[in-house]
């Protein structure tokens, strides 16, 4: 049932014409989970984020264009995600040390996702989203697959960005002389619920 909704959903968006704007304000569930994980030579390490800290409803705005290959796709505004490095918890308080030190935390306290557009699939129920990620004061941008639901009002979203420290000139920590190193590539694994609070066409 979710898929046929979801379905619906977006194709109905993508039908208004392309100067179309809806606006809508969004409420990030409690139930929703943003984890960093990642893995050393030794072991592996899932930091999550403390999802309370988004309680506060953020205003998107999305219109219908075209991408580079001529597909309809949702371009958004706003969808912006502060997350505060601090409230990641990496379950043992020498891995959060090590993790602050890595995102540089001092000098930049927050991480920046935002979602930049969405080419919905033919089966109506994936998608192809575009993300921008700022680390360290650094913005990258990937293209990932995701998982797009929606029912009684509320949005599921769900995704793996998969990250290069280097991307960032982030240096990963070594630890016992070197004899200890956590690897280039981390995950941030996003399973996002968003309540539509109130929604406004332009």
């Amino acid at each position: 049932m979710k898929k046929i909704i979801i379905a619906c959903a977006i194709l109905s968006c993508l039908s208004f014409k392309q100067e179309k704007v809806i606006k809508t304000v969004l409420g990030v569930l409690p139930e929703s989970e943003i984890i960093v994980s990642g893995k050393s030579n030794v072991n592996s390490f899932d930091c999550e984020y403390q999802i309370h800290d988004l309680s506060k409803p953020i205003t998107v705005s999305f219109k219908q264009t075209k991408n580079d290959e001529n597909k309809d796709q949702l371009e958004f505004k706003n969808a912006k995600f502060y997350l505060k490095n601090k409230c990641f918890d990496c379950g043992n308080k020498f891995i959060n040390k090590d993790f602050h030190k890595m995102l540089q935390t001092d000098q930049f306290p927050q991480v920046l996702i935002e979602l930049l557009s969405v080419c919905v699939a033919e089966d109506g129920c994936s998608a192809l989203a575009t993300m921008g990620v700022k680390i360290a004061g650094i913005i990258q941008e990937y293209k990932i697959p995701i998982s797009f639901y929606y029912e009684n009002n509320t949005y599921e979203v769900g995704g793996i960005i998969n990250m290069n420290l280097d991307d960032f000139n982030i240096k990963s920590p070594k630890k016992v002389l070197g004899l200890i190193k956590v690897d280039n590539q981390v995950n941030v694994n996003l399973d996002l619920k968003l309540k539509e609070l109130t929604i406004t066409k332009k």
